[in-house]
C-alpha cells in the first residue's frame, strides 16, 4: 500500500508515457522505477529543448563574457580574457617567469576599466597585425608587437560577431549575425559595396580554398554557400 510520501512522488501515466519516448542511448542507465530521477531527466530535456529553440529562432541569450581559443605565433600567444581584454604573452617573458606585462607583452585596451565587451571570436594574426571582433559588432586591428591600433578607428559591423575573422586576399572576412562582410585589411574600410546576406545566422568562421578563389561558409538553417 502506498504511503502518502511515496504517492506524492509518483508520476501520472501521461508523464511516464511522455518521458518513455526519450530514446536511451547505448550504455545509458534506465531510470525506470525511480520517479525522482525521471522527473529530473524530463526537466533536463525540457531545458535543452528551450535552448535549442532559442538558437533556431534567433533569440540571443543574456550577454556572457565569451570564450575563444588562443592564437600562437613564433614569439607570442594572443588570447582574450573574461574581463574583455586582448592580451599578448611573450613566449620569452613567460619562460623566464616575468610579471605580466613583461618585455614584448601588452594588454588591449589599456587601463583597468576599459573593455572590449564579450569576446567569442578567436584572434587572427596576419602580416604583423592582430584582428579581433567582439560580440557587440566591433572589429579591431592591432600591431602584433606593440598592441597599438592600426586602423583610424574600429570598424562597426552592426551585428553580433561570434565567428573568428578570416584574413585572405588583403581582406578581413567577418561573419556577423546573418551577413558576411569584407574589410580592407590595412585600412579597415568596407571592401565590398554591400555585405552578403545569408538565409540564416552564421556562427562559424568562413573558409577559403588554396587558390583563394572561393569563400565557403554555412548557416544554422543548414544552408551552405560558396562565394
Amino acid at each position: 500500500q502506498d504511503t502518502p510520501s511515496s504517492h506524492k512522488e509518483r508520476l501520472t501515466d501521461r508523464e511516464v508515457v511522455h518521458l518513455r519516448r526519450i530514446p536511451l542511448q547505448s550504455g545509458e542507465r534506465n531510470l525506470g522505477g525511480k520517479p525522482g530521477l525521471i522527473r529530473y531527466a524530463g526537466l533536463f530535456v525540457t531545458l535543452i529543448t528551450l535552448l535549442t529553440l532559442s538558437a533556431c529562432l534567433g533569440v540571443t541569450p543574456s550577454r556572457g563574457r565569451g570564450w575563444s581559443a588562443p592564437t600562437a605565433t613564433e614569439q607570442r600567444v594572443y588570447l582574450t580574457t573574461a574581463e574583455g581584454k586582448l592580451q599578448a604573452l611573450s613566449l620569452s617573458a613567460r619562460s623566464r617567469g616575468l610579471i605580466f606585462p613583461g618585455e614584448g607583452e601588452w594588454s588591449f585596451p589599456p587601463g583597468d576599466k576599459a573593455k572590449l565587451g564579450s569576446l567569442f571570436s578567436t584572434p587572427a594574426v596576419s602580416n604583423g597585425i592582430v584582428y579581433l571582433a567582439s560580440l557587440e559588432g566591433m572589429v579591431y586591428a592591432l600591431d602584433a608587437a606593440l598592441g597599438i591600433e592600426k586602423w583610424k578607428e574600429p570598424y562597426k559591423i552592426g551585428g553580433e560577431i561570434q565567428a573568428s575573422p578570416l584574413v585572405a586576399q588583403g581582406k578581413v572576412f567577418i561573419a556577423a549575425t546573418d551577413k558576411i562582410f569584407a574589410l580592407d585589411a590595412l585600412e579597415g574600410k568596407a571592401a565590398w559595396a554591400q555585405p552578403f546576406q545569408a538565409a540564416g545566422r552564421v556562427w562559424a568562421k568562413p573558409s577559403i580554398d588554396d587558390t583563394e578563389a572561393s569563400l565557403f561558409f554555412g548557416t544554422l538553417d543548414k544552408d551552405f554557400y560558396a562565394l
